[in-house]
């Protein structure tokens, strides 16, 4: 896995949960490296599912919501970090909602999408 993901998993546990918690998790993962890691490097991402797994242990908030968490933050990073890499996926990602909704439309006439009102 790229060390990328790593250093921006610690980002996010810095700013949500503080140096403090960032320094436990990496020591109760037992880490090969202890924690050690480059933006460019090549991990094992089981190193990461150790660091999750010890998050969730010490803040008692469920792996999934890590995830979820993590993955929301690390999706708006990479489109801060790279936003040409990042610019054709968002175009395509939400043309194709919209093409998906037109035709959802077009084949049940009395579909109703919600509104805000």
């Amino acid at each position: 896995m790229l060390g990328r993901i790593f250093t921006e998993f610690f980002t996010l546990v810095e700013a949500e949960f503080g140096d403090d918690m960032l320094d436990d998790i990496i020591e109760d993962a037992e880490l090969p490296n202890e924690g050690s890691y480059t933006a460019v490097g090549n991990y094992d991402y089981l190193e990461l599912i150790r660091l999750v797994t010890a998050l969730s242990e010490r803040s008692h908030i469920g792996i999934p919501d890590l995830v979820k968490t993590f993955g929301t933050f690390i999706f708006e990073r990479l489109v801060l970090i790279y936003p040409k890499l990042t610019e054709n996926i968002c175009d395509s990602f939400f043309s194709n909602i919209s093409l998906n909704a037109k035709r959802a439309y077009q084949s049940n006439g009395d579909l109703r999408f919600p509104s805000s009102r």
